[in-house]
C-alpha cells in the first residue's frame, strides 16, 4: 500500500486506482497519518520545509492519551536485612584495613640492603682500682629497700665482675 500512496502523490495512478487508494486512506485509522508523513517527506525532498509540522501538539496529545502507571511505594527494608547488610559492609572494611596494613608491612626482600650494627670497641675501666671507700662514704645517698642498700660494691677484673 505504501507504493500506491507514493504513486498517488506523484500523480502516476489511473483514476480508478486513485479512487481505490483514497477510499483506503479514508477508512484506515493510520491512513491520515501516512498521508501526512508522505507529504512531509515530499516537502523535505523538494526543500520547501515543513511549515505545518506541529510536533509539540502531537507529542502532547500522545502524552495525554498515554495511560498513567501508578506503582506502589517500595517497601522498607526490614531491620534484619539492614543489620546483615551493615555487618557485611563492616566485614569488608575490616578485611580491607587488615589487608592494607599487611601489604605495607611486608618483609624486605633478601637482596635489599640491610642496616649493619655499628661495631664498638670494648671500653676500658678508668679511675682507681678500689672504689669501695668512695661508695661507703656515700652510702646514705643510695636507694635502700627494707633497710638494705641496693648499691653493692663490685670489682671488674679480667672481663668478669667479682663481688667482694
Amino acid at each position: 500500500m505504501n507504493e500506491r500512496i507514493s504513486a498517488l502523490m506523484d500523480g502516476e495512478l489511473s483514476s480508478q486506482e486513485e479512487a481505490s487508494v483514497l477510499q483506503w486512506l479514508r477508512h484506515n485509522p493510520d491512513g491520515a497519518e501516512q498521508w501526512h508523513t508522505y507529504h512531509l517527506i515530499r516537502d523535505a525532498l523538494r526543500e520547501k520545509g515543513a511549515a505545518d509540522v506541529d510536533v509539540r501538539s502531537r507529542v502532547m496529545a500522545q502524552l495525554e492519551a498515554e495511560p498513567t502507571i501508578l506503582a506502589p511505594r517500595r517497601a522498607r527494608m526490614p531491620a534484619r536485612r539492614t543489620m546483615v547488610a551493615l555487618s557485611a559492609a563492616a566485614s569488608v572494611a575490616a578485611v580491607s584495613v587488615v589487608g592494607w596494613m599487611g601489604w605495607h608491612t611486608r618483609p624486605t626482600p633478601a637482596n635489599a640492603p640491610t642496616m649493619q650494627a655499628a661495631v664498638t670497641a670494648p671500653l676500658k675501666a678508668t679511675g682507681t682500682a678500689d672504689m669501695r671507700p668512695y661508695l661507703a662514704a656515700h652510702q646514705q645517698f643510695s636507694g635502700q629497700v627494707n633497710g638494705r642498700s641496693e648499691v653493692r660494691p663490685a670489682n671488674y677484673e679480667g672481663g668478669e665482675p667479682v663481688n667482694k
